[in-house]
């Protein structure tokens, strides 16, 4: 279970990071906020099982953050595109 929960600790956190680029970069304040406490809610998460992970849950947590970048970018992508091409 602390598998699980570190990959989507690492995924929504990465995730949420890269996310939050495109939020700061287009000033959308609502989202920022939003996705700030995301951020913080998943390092807690990470805090909390982290320092006591086994080699199978460190891995699970590294191949969290490259999928969760993947993702983000492919989102944006797909729910804004219209918006940044007229910008």
């Amino acid at each position: 279970m602390n598998a699980f929960l570190l990959f989507a600790s690492s995924f929504t956190i990465v995730f949420a990071f890269s996310f939050q680029q495109h939020n700061i970069h287009y000033r959308r304040y609502r989202l920022a906020v939003v996705n700030a406490l995301l951020i913080d809610l998943m390092h807690l998460v990470l805090l909390k099982l982290g320092s006591g992970a086994t080699s199978s849950e460190m891995v699970a947590f590294l191949i969290g953050g490259p999928l969760g970048t993947m993702t983000a970018m492919w989102l944006n992508d797909r729910l804004f595109a219209t918006a940044e091409a007229e910008a």
